[in-house]
């Protein structure tokens, strides 16, 4: 789980409740997550800089592959459904 807050236009703080060793598991959802941290969720940068790198990465076939994938495709529906979110807003 994680807390991330945002302020400005930009991201603030992010909060993981998990142990490092955590994110070297081998589960589809970890490395979604894994993803989300390494491409768009990075403290101090810009919402509209954070959106335009998740769509991006949503389009690549890694991306395709975690849509696609049945342990995913429903978190990646929710990331769409945030992003539209944030786009309507910025």
């Amino acid at each position: 789980m994680q807390h991330v807050q945002f302020g400005s236009g930009v991201i603030t703080r992010i909060q993981t409740y998990a142990s490092s060793s955590f994110f070297n598991r081998p589960h589809q959802l970890i490395e979604l997550d894994r993803h989300g941290n390494s491409v768009w969720l990075e403290t101090g940068c810009d919402l509209a800089t954070s959106l335009a790198a998740a769509e991006v990465f949503l389009r690549t076939p890694r991306g395709h592959y975690f849509a696609d994938h049945d342990a995913t495709s429903a978190a990646v529906g929710r990331l769409h459904t945030n992003l539209a979110n944030l786009r309507s807003r910025l």
